[in-house]
């Protein structure tokens, strides 16, 4: 914060392209690539303080980044090479990793297109919380 190192980097992440969906679809494959190797509270402590301001500046309700954002992370754990779920579920079952990995890609492939729609779909991300407040 001291060298104002998130601005910085927000000013990067902004000066790629002025399209919200375009920011929002790079923003997803950071998210999805640090998920296979990293646990979802470290990315949110790495990455918000550097997103919290971009999504501002493109007008995404902070509601529907959220949930993006912790979807996105949830898949990425279950995504190979070192999806963290993946390791945990072989050790629980008594299965071998690489059995777990061909069995997967199925839920992968439905979880990023649900993904794809809460991304590209505010409704979906936004009606519960709209209708309670």
């Amino acid at each position: 914060a001291f060298h104002r190192l998130p601005t910085i980097i927000a000013e990067m992440i902004l000066g790629i392209s002025s399209n919200k969906y375009v920011l929002f679809l790079l923003i997803n494959i950071l998210v999805l690539v640090l998920g296979c190797f990293m646990d979802t509270y470290a990315i949110m402590v790495m990455a918000l303080p550097v997103l919290t301001p971009v999504i501002a500046q493109l007008g995404i309700d902070p509601i529907h980044f959220g949930v993006v954002f912790v979807i996105n992370g949830i898949t990425g754990m279950i995504t190979p090479p070192f999806g963290l779920c993946l390791f945990s579920t072989a050790s629980v079952a008594k299965v071998r990793l690489e059995t777990i990995i061909k069995k997967i890609w199925p839920f992968i492939i439905l979880q990023i297109i649900v993904l794809l729609i809460l991304t590209y779909v505010p409704f979906f991300s936004t009606w519960l919380p709209s209708i309670a407040g």
